[in-house]
């Protein structure tokens, strides 16, 4: 019973992953259930360091200034959001044995959301302070790099057949389920697959959004380089940009977003309705570990 089942559908990139505030989101990497969650939180500084020189190559001046920032920021997630990861997922491994309805799946999805939007508050500084320090030839980096993203997403979501497309999510959702509950039975994965036909997962309509953003985030990095603000006079600007990477603009594409989100609570639940005592006990020692290892990580 977990976050990572909801999220098995591909979204469009936060606003945040936007410069420095995509790689941040690495520090939420607790509620999908890492492999080697400790190892993976403990270097998050400069796996999100190296992602951020990926998309805009840092130069001297501000390689530094984006290490003491995720440096700064990683000690305020252990401190102050780390015990409260703790709490999402002894939440949810209290629900495990039981049923659990539509809402109570989506109340956890939720929870879960705003711990992102705190840290992308958080953020807000270190991204204004790079934003307005990036040069022409960045933004062009940065504009390349988006470009291969979508390829990329085009290649993997789009450009294929709606057979491949569905078989795709399948395989994802299958098993992001197994890793909790262990193999799923027959007529488990038979339902697993009905509700991906079913679905009303569109990557067109998410490609779209991503490319919004990716307009979105450019016309503001240009605009705050040519008005010549500092970082002060820049976040009122960074935190319009960020907050429409949260609430897209676009009336049709939230409202495909919410009922998507509905869809995959009724998934979970569904899909959790038929699990037996076992599976579900799997699930919960699960989620007990991972709070073990995030309590064991905020201590430090």
């Amino acid at each position: 019973m977990t976050i990572a089942f909801l999220s098995g559908t591909p979204a469009a990139a936060p606003s945040v992953r936007r410069i420095i505030g995509a790689a941040l989101l690495g520090l939420s990497l607790l509620a999908a259930g890492c492999s080697a969650i400790k190892l993976a939180y403990e270097g998050l500084p400069n796996i999100s360091y190296y992602w951020v020189d990926g998309y805009v190559d840092l130069d001297d001046a501000q390689a530094p200034q984006v290490r003491e920032a995720l440096a700064g920021l990683h000690q305020w997630h252990r401190r102050n959001e780390l015990p409260l990861y703790a709490g999402l997922l002894e939440r949810a491994a209290r629900l495990a044995p039981g049923e659990v309805t539509a809402p109570q799946a989506c109340a956890l999805f939720d929870d879960m959301r705003e711990r992102f939007v705190t840290l992308l508050g958080q953020a807000e500084p270190a991204v204004s302070a790079l934003a307005v320090r990036l040069s022409p030839a960045q933004l062009q980096q940065l504009e390349k790099k988006y470009a291969k993203n979508n390829r990329d997403y085009r290649e993997e979501w789009i450009d294929v057949t709606p057979e491949k497309r569905r078989e795709r999510r399948y395989e994802s959702i299958l098993k992001r389920s197994e890793d909790f509950y262990g193999r799923l039975t027959r007529e488990q994965r038979q339902m697993v697959r009905a509700q991906v036909d079913a679905s009303i997962f569109d990557p067109s309509l998410m490609l779209a959004e991503r490319m919004r953003r990716q307009d979105d985030a450019l016309r503001t990095l240009r605009q705050l380089q040519s008005g010549g603000a500092d970082a002060t006079a820049a976040r009122p600007q960074v935190h319009a940009w960020l907050e429409r990477g949260l609430r897209s603009p676009d009336a049709a594409y939230r409202d495909y977003e919410q009922r998507l989100r509905a869809e995959s609570c009724r998934i979970f639940a569904q899909a959790h309705a038929t699990t037996t005592p076992e599976q579900r006990e799997k699930a919960r020692q699960r989620l007990l570990a991972y709070q073990a290892d995030v309590r064991q990580l905020a201590s430090r």
